[in-house]
């Protein structure tokens, strides 16, 4: 028991100082962004734009994005990187133990915000569901913003791994999500591009809603997650590749 105790205490100091490490930013920055997509209708009267509809669009297209930027920020940007490969402690662990503080603390406000949205509105789910219980539909709920947000970390972390650079990761990452944004329909319409469709419930006509579509590709985002994950733990052991590239710009 008393050893438990010890690594019990040294694991909630290691954890408090990563979070002192990332800043406060990473814990305020997603509760700033869901009050202000719930206010922005009022504060910019859009009569057209409901709330809810906004909620929503948070948990899948909004939260998962901001998860990934801060990975991509935070994961391969260290200033005693160099000197901390050289400790006992593999830096690997440091890298894996902040994903899970940003996927962990994204992960309870999307959970939050979504039981409200799927008890108030169950319009933006597939229609199989919506005879449902309340219960039933929270349940499924969380494959929105499950399956983009473990997509979007696992995919940041594997570009911060391969350009060793914030600018180039975040670059790619945001071109994606504007990309998809922007041609949603060829998504749609085509069937070998619907698994990587991140925005199948906030951009799916409700007429094309339906849980064969939305379910298949829940699922697809979470098993490419799987892969990149993968992918990324096989690049973590090799030291070389977790030094800063020269020239990338990094500051």
């Amino acid at each position: 028991m008393t050893i438990w105790k010890v690594e019990d205490c040294v694991l909630n100091d290691r954890l408090r100082y990563e979070l002192q490490l990332m800043g406060k930013w990473v814990i305020v920055t997603p509760i700033v962004l869901v009050i202000f997509m719930s206010m922005s209708p009022f504060v910019l009267r859009m009569t057209n734009v409901k709330t809810m509809t906004l909620l929503i669009a948070s948990l899948e297209m909004f939260l998962p994005l901001l998860a990934g930027i801060i990975v991509a920020t935070i994961c391969m940007h260290d200033s005693a990187i160099e000197l901390q490969l050289t400790l006992p402690t593999l830096y690997r662990r440091t890298i894996w133990r902040r994903i899970g503080l940003v996927t962990f603390w994204t992960a309870i406000i999307s959970c939050l915000l979504s039981i409200v949205v799927y008890s108030l509105n169950p319009l933006r789910q597939p229609q199989e569901v919506q005879s449902w219980s309340v219960g039933a539909r929270i349940i499924l709920g969380q494959l929105t913003w499950l399956a983009p947000l473990v997509w979007m970390i696992a995919l940041s972390l594997v570009l911060s791994l391969v350009f060793r650079s914030r600018v180039a990761s975040v670059s790619v990452l945001g071109a994606l999500w504007v990309g998809e944004n922007i041609v949603y329909g060829l998504f749609l319409s085509t069937n070998w591009l619907r698994p990587i469709f991140i925005f199948a419930t906030t951009l799916t006509p409700l007429t094309l809603l339906t849980l064969n579509f939305w379910l298949s590709n829940r699922l697809w985002l979470l098993g490419i997650a799987l892969l990149l994950l993968i992918i990324a733990w096989w690049r973590l052991y090799s030291v070389e590749r977790l030094l800063p590239a020269s020239g990338s710009g990094e500051e």
